[in-house]
């Protein structure tokens, strides 16, 4: 749910970005989500399903708090492309462990 409020959190007054860099966010935020499925993957085939699963979903966690602290553009670019890379980690994970 946090994503899609997102684009209106950073183009609220109290944030003040414009259309074009929430744009920029959300372009970062697809780029995490390409490469942390296909990390976790390659992680999932090396140490199991177990471990990827729970360290995405710790690291996931932590990192969705540590976003919601970050004001410079930057640093929410960065913290983004993290929060998705490790959130999507967690899929093929969890497809190895249902099958």
């Amino acid at each position: 749910m946090v994503v899609p409020f997102m684009t209106l959190y950073l183009t609220s007054p109290r944030m003040g970005y414009s259309i074009g860099q929430a744009g920029i966010v959300f372009g970062l935020f697809g780029l995490g989500a390409f490469s942390g499925a296909f990390i976790g993957g390659r992680l999932t085939d090396k140490i199991g399903f177990y471990p990827v699963q729970l360290i995405a979903l710790t690291g996931g966690g932590i990192l969705f708090m540590v976003l919601g602290q970050m004001n410079s553009y930057p640093l929410i670019c960065l913290f983004t492309f993290l929060l998705s890379f490790v959130n999507e980690a967690f899929r093929p994970a969890n497809s190895t462990a249902i099958a």
